[in-house]
């Protein structure tokens, strides 16, 4: 990862050097966001010195034994869910990367996902009695299902894992992380019932493509409470998402190696 940096520091600063042109900031922060070739070493060098540490996972910190006879240990495991607060400090990418492979942490990339083309739209989609689409004219998505939901259900699962840090497609510093989660969301609207219908074809691969968890199709629904209140329609469909990162979750969870690194 360190080596990468490197290779790519001309890539690195020229992303960067489009970053400050359009973050509007100023004064202190705007020199947080800013890389140079100096500081693009340091978080080169600061990756190998985490390299250099002992290996924390499963070191055996305290042991003793209760009056009943039970044996117990205080041992070291690896992080579970990383929270990041960036404030404008690229760096923050390369560290929390390091110390979560280094803490026995598998990195699982999550996307890219695919949407249907009819959903390509801020407008909330349903279907009527007769299962043609109707758009919402005025009740809209903050942001179009392909740019909000997969940073969503990445943000879910990352919650559900215990030893595996997720990140949204695309990432940086992340291009080769061992593991991608992909798919296609095929459908995502309500059905001619009333019930909110999610449907993803999804699998998950390793960085040299060796199945991890083999291609399936998962299907959703959630009842909406009242017909025709988008307000209802929106929670139904959010949930037809969390049952499918709750499906991810569990199948990573039997799939990863018990100490990924």
């Amino acid at each position: 990862m360190a080596d990468e940096l490197e290779r790519n520091v001309n890539d690195i600063l020229a992303a960067n050097r489009a970053d400050l042109e359009a973050c509007g900031l100023s004064g202190p922060m705007l020199d947080r966001l800013s890389l140079n070739p100096e500081r693009v070493s340091a978080m080169a060098e600061g990756i190998r010195e985490v390299v250099q540490l002992p290996d924390p996972v499963y070191e055996r910190l305290a042991e003793w034994v209760r009056p009943n006879g039970l044996v117990i240990r205080k041992v070291r495991v690896p992080l579970g869910v990383v929270g990041i607060i960036y404030e404008s400090r690229p760096n923050v990418t390369a560290d929390t990367a390091a110390l979560a492979i280094k803490t026995g942490n598998a990195i699982v990339v999550f996307g890219p996902f695919s949407v249907a083309q009819y959903l390509q739209r801020p407008q909330i989609v349903v279907r009527d009695a007769n299962h043609e689409l109707q758009l919402g004219e005025f009740d809209r998505w903050a942001e179009a299902p392909q740019v909000a939901v997969v940073p969503w259900l990445a943000r879910d699962v990352d919650r559900q894992l215990a030893n595996a840090v997720v990140v949204a497609f695309p990432s940086v510093g992340h291009a080769d992380a061992p593991y991608r989660v992909r798919g296609t969301i095929s459908e995502w609207d309500t059905d001619a019932n009333g019930a909110a219908v999610l449907v993803v074809q999804w699998e998950c691969v390793t960085n040299s493509e060796a199945v991890l968890v083999p291609l399936r199709t998962s299907r959703y629904t959630a009842q909406v409470a009242k017909a025709g209140s988008y307000g209802d329609i929106v929670r139904a469909l959010n949930q037809t998402l969390a049952d499918f990162a709750a499906e991810v979750a569990t199948a990573l969870a039997s799939a990863l190696p018990a100490q990924a690194t």
